[in-house]
């Protein structure tokens, strides 16, 4: 079995296009969306009508949470990022319906799939919220917090827009990155692979090129607040503000794939990874 992990789109429609396409091209058995589909970009509703044209199951993530609040706090370390997320919120509640925010608000927190007698744990930022941060460089007892039951073997989460793959005594934990916003330097979109047989487990961070100037189209035409940062952030592939949340470590960053049956074709990184 096969199953591709998407995280974070933001309402990026063209990066959302351009993955679904890839993934459609190498033959997924089961596609998770694990929240963020919506926030933050200006073509969520959008996003969440192709992912249910294509039978893509959807997890709740920060984005879709904070549509059912009446007045969200933002605490951010900066505080131009404060005020334009504040902006983008009102414009995009504004702009969603209510029928809409029931579905997206109502979405399950986490799931599990069997993956060939592998268990693998979904969820958006942590087991306990769709809010906390924990970062590629963090240590390993912090790492393994993201663990939501004993009986699986992998932990696959986004959020913070930063892919990785670690394995901590027996036990994987991939971050999917963002497949509409990544903040790791690269702007093409991503979204991970995992393959899972009697004795081996195998996880591809892939990369697809897409039309980012038709994203970037897209925003400015919606009239969209702070459009200037979101324009920035599409074309670096990188946090917009001065002040980060924390800064990227790209010290356990996949490798690039040395294995000619992954079918990642270079535009990605596959990984076996020893225990830490």
């Amino acid at each position: 079995m096969r199953l591709a992990v998407i995280s974070d789109i933001h309402g990026n429609l063209p990066a959302a296009s351009a993955v679904l396409s890839d993934i459609g091209a190498r033959g997924f058995d089961l596609v998770v969306s694990i929240g963020d589909m919506v926030s933050k970009g200006p073509q969520g509703p959008e996003v969440v009508d192709l992912l249910r044209s294509k039978g893509v199951q959807m997890l709740l993530g920060g984005g879709e949470f904070m549509l059912g609040l009446e007045e969200p706090n933002f605490v951010l370390s900066d505080e131009t990022a404060a005020q334009d997320r504040l902006q983008v919120y009102e414009w995009e509640r504004s702009r969603t319906t209510q029928d809409q925010v029931e579905f997206l608000t109502g979405l399950p927190f986490s799931m599990t799939v069997d993956l060939n007698g592998v268990g693998v744990d979904l969820f958006h930022a942590t087991p306990w919220n769709c809010f906390d941060l924990i970062f590629p460089d963090a240590p390993s007892h912090e790492i393994e917090r993201l663990r939501l039951s004993g009986e699986s073997k992998v932990s696959v989460c986004g959020h913070t827009h930063r892919p990785f793959v670690r394995t901590i005594r027996g036990h994987t934990y991939i971050n999917a990155g963002s497949v509409g916003q990544p903040f790791d330097g690269d702007w093409r979109a991503c979204y991970v692979s995992l393959e899972a047989g009697p004795c081996s487990q195998q996880v591809c961070v892939i990369r697809v090129e897409y039309d980012v100037e038709a994203a970037i189209r897209a925003g400015r035409e919606s009239g969209m607040p702070a459009f200037h940062a979101y324009e920035k952030m599409l074309r670096a592939g990188s946090y917009p503000y001065p002040h980060e949340p924390r800064a990227t470590d790209k010290a356990h960053s996949p490798r690039r794939c040395s294995n000619a049956g992954c079918g990642t074709k270079g535009e990605g990184h596959c990984v076996r990874l020893p225990d830490e």
